[in-house]
């Protein structure tokens, strides 16, 4: 498994896309906090990928 916590945000982003096939758009949509509605399938590939649970990944915010 890649580490990818000793490179820059985009190769991160660009490995990870890749590894998951989880387009590069999607990625950085995450990545910035510009996505709704992402699967829970996008979810798990993404935690499988960086060895990590869906709570250290997000992070719920109830509305105000």
């Amino acid at each position: 498994m890649q580490d990818y916590g000793r490179t820059s945000s985009d190769c991160r982003r660009f490995a990870i896309a890749r590894d998951t096939k989880i387009s590069r758009t999607t990625i950085r949509a995450i990545y910035y906090e510009e996505a709704e509605n992402v699967k829970l399938s996008i979810l798990i590939k993404i935690c499988d990928c960086l060895n990590c649970s869906l709570s250290e990944l997000i992070e719920y915010t109830p509305y105000a």
